[in-house]
C-alpha cells in the first residue's frame, strides 16, 4: 500500500477514536425534603452515563459530617455503559439539633472506558427542620360541679423548634364523668409556628352522682411537620371537682337514766364527697368514747353506742369529727349533742300487794288463835 493511503486512512480513523467519550453526569435529591434532628430519610444518588463509552470502576465517597450520620460513606458501583444510568440510596440520620441546610460533599471517581480516572465534586443539600413539640398548657375552667355545665379553656403550645401543621386537638372522654354539651369535642388548628400557641376551648356537663375527686383528661393531639410527617400524641390534664363532706351527729336512742346507760348516736353524711378515715371522740362528764367509722359514703350513716352513767337529769356531750377529704386534707370539726335522759319512775305496785297479803295473813292468824 502505498503512503498516501496509509497517511488517509490514519486521518480518517483519528476521528473515530477521539469521539469515545465518558459524559458522566451525576444527580442527588433526600427525601423527605426537610428531615427534623432524630429522624432520618433517604439520600439518591443517581448516576447517568451520556457519553459515548462506558465509565469504569465508578466509586462514591461522602465526606464526614458532624450535623448528618451515614452508615456507610463508601460505595464501589461498577461499570456503568453508554446511556445507562444507576441510582444508589444512601441512609442518613439528622444528629445536630441545628436548623436549616446542611451541604453533603460526595466525590465521585471513575475511568473513562479502560483509560485514567477522572473525578468529579458533588454538594447534596440536606433541609433540617426543628422538631415539633407539642404540650398543652394554661388549663383554666369554672367550678367544677357534679350535675352542672363546665367550661374549660387551655393551650396547645409549641415549645419545639420547627413549625407543626394540620393539628388536631380531640379530648377523649370515654370512661369519664364529662359529656359535650355543645358541638363536639375536636378543635382544628391549621398551624403552630415554633415558640408559639394557639388556645381552644371546650364546653363539657358533669354528670350526676359521681365520686368527688381528681380526674384525668387524655388531650389526643394529631398534627404534621413541615416534611408532612404525621405524628400522635397524648397530653393528660387534671380535673378537679368540688364538694365536700357534711357529717352530722344526732342523739338516734336516749339513755336511761342510771348506772350503764347506753347512747346510741347516729353519724350520717349528707354532703357530696366522701369522708375517708372518719374517727369520732365522743366526751362527757359521765363517759368517753372514740370510735373509728372508717369511710362514710353520701347519704351513709352508721350508729355508735356509747356506755356512761347516765344522770336524771339532762346534759351535754361534745363530739369532736376528724376525717380526710377525697383530696387528702384533713378535716377536724366539733360539735355538741343535747342528750335528754330517759326517767324511770318507781313502781310501788308490788309493795301495797305485799302489804295487802301480810295483812290478811295477820287477820287470818288472829282468828285461828281465838278458836
Amino acid at each position: 500500500m502505498s503512503s498516501k493511503y496509509l497517511a488517509l486512512m490514519v486521518l480518517l480513523l483519528l476521528p473515530l477514536a477521539g469521539a469515545q467519550s465518558v459524559t458522566l453526569t451525576t444527580s442527588a435529591s433526600v427525601t423527605p425534603s426537610q428531615i427534623s434532628v432524630g429522624e432520618s430519610g433517604t439520600m439518591d444518588i443517581t448516576f447517568k452515563n451520556i457519553g459515548s463509552t462506558y465509565a469504569s470502576n465508578i466509586r462514591l465517597t461522602i465526606s464526614s459530617s458532624e450535623i448528618i450520620d451515614f452508615k456507610q460513606t463508601s460505595f464501589s458501583i461498577g461499570n456503568l455503559e453508554a446511556g445507562s444510568s444507576k441510582t444508589i440510596s444512601v441512609p442518613i440520620t439528622v444528629k445536630s439539633s441545628i436548623t436549616g441546610t446542611a451541604s453533603v460533599r460526595v466525590s465521585v471517581k471513575y475511568g473513562v472506558g479502560e483509560g485514567a480516572d477522572r473525578t468529579e465534586e458533588l454538594s447534596v443539600p440536606v433541609a433540617i427542620g426543628g422538631v415539633v413539640i407539642l404540650r398543652v398548657s394554661n388549663i383554666t375552667y369554672g367550678t367544677a360541679i357534679p350535675g352542672k355545665p363546665i367550661d374549660f379553656s387551655l393551650d396547645i403550645e409549641n415549645v419545639g423548634k420547627g413549625s407543626a401543621a394540620n393539628i388536631k386537638a380531640e379530648l377523649a372522654l370515654a370512661g369519664l364523668p364529662f359529656v359535650p354539651v355543645e358541638g363536639d369535642v375536636i378543635e382544628y388548628i391549621p398551624s403552630i409556628s415554633a415558640q408559639s400557641s394557639k388556645t381552644i376551648s371546650f364546653k363539657l356537663q358533669i354528670s350526676k352522682g359521681v365520686d368527688i375527686k381528681a380526674y384525668s383528661l387524655p388531650v389526643m393531639l394529631t398534627y404534621e411537620d413541615a416534611s408532612g410527617k404525621i405524628y400522635n400524641a397524648t397530653r393528660t390534664i387534671g380535673v378537679k371537682l368540688s364538694g365536700k363532706a357534711d357529717i352530722i351527729v344526732l342523739l338516734d336512742k336516749r339513755p336511761i337514766a342510771g348506772p350503764n346507760a347506753k347512747t346510741t348516736i347516729a353519724i350520717a353524711n349528707r354532703g357530696d364527697m366522701t369522708a375517708e378515715f372518719l374517727t369520732i371522740r365522743f366526751e362527757s362528764p359521765y363517759g368517753s368514747k372514740t370510735a373509728y367509722v372508717g369511710k362514710l359514703d353520701p347519704d351513709d350513716y352508721e350508729t355508735i353506742d356509747v356506755d356512761q352513767v347516765a344522770p336524771s337529769s339532762n346534759y351535754k356531750m361534745s363530739v369532736t369529727i376528724t376525717y380526710k377529704d377525697s383530696y387528702s386534707n384533713e378535716v377536724d370539726e366539733k360539735n355538741e349533742i343535747d342528750i335528754s335522759t330517759v326517767q324511770v319512775k318507781k313502781d310501788y305496785t308490788i309493795y301495797i300487794v305485799l302489804i295487802i297479803i301480810a295483812l290478811v295473813l295477820i287477820l287470818r292468824y288472829k282468828k285461828i288463835i281465838k278458836i
